[in-house]
């Protein structure tokens, strides 16, 4: 009696524990694949994007003598030349290949994938999401804390003043898109069409002079009225403008440089390696594995 308890419990123990290492092994899945790719970079220059499969740990390291197959690996990303276009890949622990990428474009990239073709089965597709930029805004936003700055400095209280030592009067804004500029209707020189429609609205003296550049040349001067005010304040309590438009736009050369600075990205992806079903397999993509 004591034997065959002895057995039932050591039966109760092995079970679940084979069931543990069942469902363990059905959660792996087929092989991982690790991609470092470019997640942003600049145009015009060359970034590694580099398939791989990553080292087990722990225990896991007995079963790194299993082999995963050979597949093709390619990847398709519009915009950009990739060196070579496809390379064959030996899935085996420690593995790795090295693509070129070359920018040719810039913005966001329309559906970048890395295509996985193993013989006999459909390809797999992992998507590589992917952003070609520029620091050009960075160094617009970065030139502009430097030159506004000083152009409202002089503009206000230096010698590009349209009136120096006085607030200049509207029709310093206005007597220029009159006089020097060719004479367009409406814009800088009465309409009589407008006029006769808006006689019928509002008085016609109220309308009889009215363009677009003597309201434009009211609010520009309006505008510099109080900025000119402002900056030249006897107790000075608004001369704090310049410095905080240069901060502001320090600020926000960094984060555009930092958000649209070249960085790299890691993804991890099981291949799921199962038998393709009849007519499921990619016309032109060989059994053998040659790439095309």
């Amino acid at each position: 009696m004591a034997a065959t308890a002895t057995r039932s419990k050591a039966a109760g123990k092995s079970a679940p524990a084979s069931r543990k290492s069942s469902a363990s092994s059905e959660g792996r899945g087929g092989p991982q694949l690790q991609v470092r790719y470019p997640r942003v970079m600049k145009p015009h220059r060359i970034a590694s994007l580099v398939v791989e499969v990553p080292r087990k740990k722990g225990r896991d390291r007995d079963d790194e003598t299993e082999s995963g197959g050979l597949v093709v690996v390619r990847p398709v990303i519009p915009g950009a030349l990739v060196t070579p276009p496809e390379q064959r890949f030996e899935l085996e622990p420690g593995n790795q290949i090295v693509f070129h990428v070359t920018a040719l474009a810039r913005g966001r990239v329309p559906r970048p994938h890395l295509d996985v073709f193993a013989a006999n089965q459909p390809p797999e597709s992992i998507p590589l999401p992917m952003r070609f930029k520029t620091q050009r805004l960075a160094l617009l936003l970065f030139v502009l804390a430097f030159l506004l700055p000083a152009l409202l400095v002089s503009y206000t209280r230096g010698g590009l003043q349209p009136r120096p030592g006085s607030i200049p009067h509207k029709d310093v804004f206005t007597d220029p898109m009159k006089d020097n500029l060719p004479p367009i209707p409406v814009f800088n020189r009465k309409s009589e069409f407008v006029n006769n429609t808006l006689e019928k609205v509002v008085a016609k003296t109220e309308w009889e002079d009215w363009t677009l550049a003597k309201t434009l040349g009211e609010m520009w001067g309006l505008g510099y009225t109080h900025l000119w005010n402002a900056m030249n304040a006897p107790d000075k309590k608004f001369r704090w403008i310049p410095g905080a438009i240069a901060m502001v736009f320090l600020v926000l050369a960094l984060v555009a440089w930092v958000y649209n600075k070249p960085r790299k990205k890691v993804l991890r992806r099981s291949l799921k390696l199962k038998p393709a079903g009849p007519g499921e397999a990619v016309a032109g993509e060989p059994a053998l594995l040659e790439p095309l």
